[in-house]
This record gives structure tokens, C-alpha cells and sequence, in this order.
């Protein structure tokens, strides 16, 4: 979503020509941009924020032409009604985000959780899935047939879930971008991706697993968006991220602020600036064209008057 932020601040930038086909590009640019917005789960109401201003900050450049102030105005409002969307939803997620944190899986059977085997081959472990009382199990078979959502569906009557997997990464790679959608279901407020690294492990492994991943901020800070979403080749680039920067959550998002607002001030300055390098550029060329007119004249003058004498 960072990529997103800042690309669509610069893609949203006005062209330096009044050519109406470059002025329809740059505004099919930046709806594109906010169409990817729309479908973005992990959208932080401050991005709302930072597009809104960007929306505005268009409105007060010089030079606009009418087209291009229609597709400002439907841009702005297209934000508008994002934000409210957005502000609702991010509403809905932290809903229950103040409901203690489960440490074990008596826990989860107290919190209602479905507890759901993901599995690439049949030969898992059935006295484990009877302990865990285990009644959903998810074969490689049926994903090649299904789409993950559609198994979720059929399958998931309870609020939340636990996901275990054994090749767990593999599993990821293929669904982890088709599953986000279902996040904005009421059936999935919470999902726990769990690395279930053999068939055999035992109930007191998984508390130990599972006590470890809520125990670390990786977990809380995701739980604090209203969610869980323990996937480690997602969160190691994250936290590689901030682990270098040595920032929170809040201040890395108030950074992409910081270089957005950069990068549109900086753009806006650039462009004022243009503008009147082409205004005066304008007015040298007329004097200087000017001068020559002046002295082709004069020279046609001296011309006439030369022959005449």
C-alpha cells in the first residue's frame, strides 16, 4: 500500500501542457490508482488523509483547463466517498480488537474459533485432529478444484478460524492474495496463519507455537488492526523494513506521510515554477522576435532610402 501511496502521488501530477490528451492520461492514471485503493484491505485511514490532500492540492494550481477541472472534481469526489467507505469498514475491523488475546487452545474453543487443517497431501495425523477436535480438513485436492474462497464458504459457519498447514508457504503462494477479500467478511474477523511443521506435533507444541506468535508485537500490533495475519514471508519483509528504520507502526506510516506531502509540494513547487519559466520564455520570445521584426524594418527602411539615393 506504500508503493500505492506514492505512486499515485505521482501519477496524480498535473502535466506542464494544456494538451487535452495528456491531461486525460494523467487523470485515467490516478483513477487507476484509486481503483487499486478501493481493494486494498490493509488501507490506514491515514492514506485517506494524504489522497484527500492531494485531491485538494490540484484544485489551486494555475492554468487549468475545463476538462481537466471535471476530472479533478471526480476525483475529489471519488475520494470523499472512499473515506467514508473506508472510515466504516476500519470501524468494523477494531471492532472487537479490545477481546483478550487467546493463549492456548482451550482459549480458542472458548473464543469460538474454527479450527481448520490445511493440508497438501491426505496422511495427516487423525488423533490429532480428534484432540483438536478437528472437523474441517482442506486436502491439496480441493484447492486445485476451488478457489479458497469458495471452500471458506461452504465450509466456515463460526466467526474465526485457525489455519494450520504443513508446507504452509507453498499454500500461502497460492492463496494468500485471493483469501484478502474475505477478510471483509463477518465470518472472518480474525485469521491466524500457523506454521504446522509436522503431521505428528503434539497439542502442547502448538500452545508453545501459539503462545509465542501472541506474545510477540508482530501479532499484537496486527491484532490491533482488528485482525491477525501471521504469514512469515510477508512479515519478515515488513519488519525487516522497521527493524532497519527503528520505527513504529505509527511513525513509518507518518514517514510515507512526510514523503507524499514532499513529493506534492515539492511537484507543485516545480511546476509554479515551469509555468513562469514558460511565461517569461513567452514574453522573451515575443521581444526578442519582436527585435528582429523591429530591425528587419528598419533594415528594409535603410534599404529603400539607400536605393533612392
Amino acid at each position: 500500500m506504500n508503493i500505492l501511496v506514492i505512486f499515485g502521488a505521482f501519477c496524480q501530477l498535473k502535466p506542464i501542457t494544456n494538451s487535452k490528451s495528456v491531461i486525460n492520461l494523467a487523470g485515467i492514471n490516478f483513477t487507476i490508482f484509486e481503483t487499486f485503493s478501493y481493494f486494498s484491505v490493509t488501507d490506514n485511514p491515514i492514506y485517506n488523509v494524504v489522497a484527500i490532500f492531494m485531491g485538494i492540492s490540484q484544485l489551486r494550481l494555475p492554468n487549468e483547463s475545463f476538462s481537466h477541472s471535471i476530472w479533478l472534481i471526480f476525483i475529489l469526489f471519488c475520494l470523499i466517498i472512499r473515506t467514508c467507505w473506508q472510515s466504516k469498514m476500519f470501524e468494523f475491523m477494531t471492532s472487537n480488537m479490545r477481546k483478550p488475546l487467546p493463549e492456548s487452545i482451550d482459549d480458542l474453543k472458548k473464543m469460538n474459533y474454527t479450527i481448520m487443517v490445511v493440508e497438501n497431501h491426505l496422511n495427516y495425523n487423525n488423533e490429532l485432529l480428534n484432540e483438536l477436535e478437528i472437523s474441517t480438513v482442506i486436502t491439496k485436492a480441493d484447492i486445485l478444484y476451488k478457489t479458497y474462497i469458495d471452500i471458506l464458504e461452504e465450509k466456515l459457519e463460526k466467526k474465526f478460524a485457525l489455519l494450520i498447514t504443513s508446507e504452509w508457504h507453498h499454500f500461502l503462494n497460492l492463496t494468500f492474495k485471493r483469501s484478502l477479500p474475505i477478510l471483509h467478511s463477518e465470518k472472518l474477523q480474525k485469521m491466524i496463519y500457523f506454521n504446522f511443521m509436522k503431521n505428528d506435533i503434539i497439542l502442547s507444541q502448538i500452545d508453545e507455537i501459539l503462545s509465542s506468535f501472541i506474545q510477540s508485537g508482530i501479532a499484537k500490533n496486527l491484532y490491533d488492526y482488528g485482525l491477525w495475519l501471521i504469514a512469515k514471508p510477508f512479515i519478515e519483509e515488513i519488519e525487516d523494513t522497521r527493524r532497519i528504520l527503528s520505527m513504529s507502526d505509527l511513525e513509518f506510516d507518518f514517514v510515507i506521510f512526510l514523503i507524499v506531502l514532499c513529493a506534492s509540494f515539492c511537484c507543485f513547487i516545480c511546476e509554479l515554477f515551469w509555468v513562469n519559466l514558460v511565461n517569461y520564455g513567452k514574453k522573451f520570445l515575443r521581444k526578442f522576435f519582436g527585435l528582429i521584426e523591429f530591425l528587419r524594418i528598419l533594415k528594409t527602411i535603410m534599404n529603400v532610402y539607400h536605393d533612392r539615393w
